[in-house]
């Protein structure tokens, strides 16, 4: 008796660990993608907001405690950043507001406005 192949239980018993491990993965790979995307937009942050340094900083613009607001338009058309968007989310104007620190020691605070949702 010279059989090739597998029983009809060795076959159920491969697809069952296969839909077991499926029911594991499936779902820690669905959270780390979510965790992905909120580091996207917390990058996009970050490089408006060094843009802004860099902006002020090549423009010598003078800052006083009155905020003053550098729209990411304004850094795009300059070069120092390349897009206004961020994948699989709506940015309805992002800007960062600059304003001198309180002890006017020529140190700046920098708020980024994002306003950023998910699409």
């Amino acid at each position: 008796m010279n059989r090739k192949g597998f029983t009809l239980v060795e076959v159920i018993a491969v697809v069952a660990i296969i839909g077991f491990l499926a029911i594991i993965t499936i779902p820690a790979i669905s959270r780390l993608s979510a965790g992905n995307n909120s580091k996207t937009v917390e990058t996009f942050e970050k490089t408006l907001k060094n843009s802004a340094k860099a902006y002020i900083n090549v423009t010598n613009q003078t800052i006083t405690s009155t905020p003053q607001n550098i729209t990411c338009t304004t850094l795009q058309g300059a070069g120092y950043i390349k897009q206004c968007t961020v994948r699989g989310y709506n940015c309805n104007n992002p800007y960062v507001e600059v304003r001198a620190d309180s002890d006017r020691t020529k140190s700046y605070i920098y708020t980024v406005h994002g306003n950023c949702t998910k699409a």
